[in-house]
């Protein structure tokens, strides 16, 4: 068991909670931003009531740690706070949805408040198995909401051998028309849903192997004769691809 905290009270306390239940864990000192082990390390992670506390840039790149130190199928838990909850727009907005709060044990801290939609942009790699929403309503008639995700890193598994399968095939084919080239669009979508943490690369991908084929691969006389109507269809494709991924 791992820990981390930016601050020194907090892992003190800690590590005094620790002791008492008999319990030993390794704790460091360290930034949300910044998480100070090595990639694909944890089976599972916990986060609650924590990564809220910043900027939305800042948040997006904890969650980039997040999930760059979880292993391939491991798991996270994660618990932040929603628009729903009546903290939201109480004090200084630093930026869209996030305020310095005046109300509050921890007012005066950053606050990234979050809607549904808004917290699945933030995870884009994950496979979010559910979004569920936490609320309550204290004493005061105030009302307490966050959202809890639960989220899970991918496996490079059937699809993506299934994609590779494919593209080696129009790879080795000779003579390969260029409308057959089109037929990448099935290792691509296989991908996309299989590795969504790297989909900003699919467009770079897919056209590299197209332009690779089209210069690598020689044509007989026949398929050059058919070239223009070859070009007119794969280049619209290739262009939907790369623009709409």
């Amino acid at each position: 068991m791992c820990g981390t905290d930016v601050s020194p009270r907090g892992l003190a306390l800690t590590r005094e909670w620790l002791r008492r239940e008999g319990l030993d864990a390794d704790l460091k000192i360290s930034d949300m931003t910044v998480i100070p082990y090595p990639d694909e390390y944890f089976d599972g992670l916990i986060s609650t009531y924590v990564i809220h506390h910043n900027t939305l840039d800042n948040i997006g790149r904890c969650v980039a740690e997040i999930y760059r130190v979880l292993a391939p199928g491991g798991k996270a838990l994660l618990i932040v706070q929603s628009k729903r909850g009546y903290r939201y727009r109480c004090g200084q907005e630093i930026e869209p949805d996030t305020m310095i709060l005046d109300v509050g044990a921890d007012a005066g801290v950053p606050h990234h408040f979050f809607d549904k939609a808004a917290l699945r942009e933030l995870l884009p790699a994950f496979d979010i198995l559910s979004i569920t929403a936490r609320e309550h309503t204290d004493p005061q008639g105030h009302r307490h909401a966050h959202w809890k995700a639960s989220v899970e890193k991918p496996q490079l598994g059937q699809a993506a051998g299934g994609a590779a399968a494919v593209a080696l095939t129009l790879w080795l084919t000779p003579h390969a028309m260029i409308y057959d080239w089109s037929l990448l669009l099935i290792p691509a979508v296989l991908l996309w849903q299989e590795l969504p943490g790297l989909r900003a690369r699919w467009p770079l991908l897919f056209a590299a192997v197209w332009l690779a084929t089209l210069v690598g691969s020689s044509l007989s006389a026949v398929q050059l004769r058919a070239l223009p109507i070859a070009v007119q269809v794969s280049v619209p494709v290739l262009g939907a691809v790369l623009f709409y991924t």
